[in-house]
């Protein structure tokens, strides 16, 4: 799996601040329009020799951006509004591409990007009905990742799902669909024997198995399991 990028660079949407000497002198004809030499998906809108905003090709078709169109205040604030939008979206792909994500992850990732309210729901309301955010299918996924990569038990991953935002009835049906029986206990004592020569060097067999039972709560697993399981290890009985 991919790292995960770090956001020390916070793609921030862009204020009225930038746009405040244009803002001034608007409304302005557009005279023309030149796709820009690095990005051929954008342009640039001129009034005569002045530069006044650059433009992707699919937004200028959508708002219909043409030498001649009047470019006034409010237009100028929906082509902000609609970049920040595709930003938005590059970005959640750009996240999904990396792992599944649940809801709340994506929204809070997105926010942390400098995206509003408006579009981050928007962008989220997109991709859940393409499928591309869907919380059952998340949960399944991260309760079985954690238990077959990391060992983890019931406890742990049902409070990790609850951090991701993960609702109480999607956690607990994604816990079934992983945990079958005999699945807990099996996996302690896996988790045990992996371990067993840095258990084995504690001399004292209480602190041992104080030890063992320390660290197989810690994973997860509960007090009934954790029993059951050293009950099968000989030199823990």
């Amino acid at each position: 799996m991919m790292p995960e990028p770090e956001n020390s660079n916070r793609e921030h949407t862009r204020d009225e601040t930038g746009d405040a000497w244009l803002l001034e002198k608007l409304p302005l004809e557009i005279t023309r329009t030149e796709t820009q030499k690095k990005r051929s998906d954008r342009l640039s809108l001129f009034h005569k020799e002045q530069f006044l905003a650059g433009v992707s090709t699919t937004i200028a078709d959508r708002l219909a951006l043409h030498a001649g169109s009047i470019l006034t205040q409010g237009l100028l604030r929906k082509i902000r509004q609609e970049e920040d939008r595709e930003k938005a979206f590059a970005s959640g792909y750009s996240l999904i591409a990396i792992r599944d994500h649940s809801e709340q992850e994506f929204i809070q990732k997105l926010k942390r990007r400098g995206f509003s309210d408006e579009i981050v729901q928007s962008c989220r309301r997109s991709f859940a009905d393409k499928d591309l955010l869907n919380d059952e299918r998340f949960a399944v996924q991260f309760a079985q990742g954690k238990f077959s990569v990391n060992g983890w038990g019931p406890s742990k991953i049902l409070s990790a799902l609850r951090r991701k935002g993960i609702s109480e009835a999607i956690a607990r049906k994604a816990l079934e669909d992983t945990f079958q029986e005999d699945d807990a206990t099996e996996s302690c004592i896996q988790l045990i024997q992996k371990r067993e020569a840095h258990f084995r060097r504690e001399v004292d067999p209480i602190k041992r198995k104080q030890k063992v039972f320390r660290f197989l709560h810690s994973k997860g697993y509960t007090m009934d399991v954790i029993h059951a399981s050293s009950k099968e290890i000989e030199w823990l009985c």
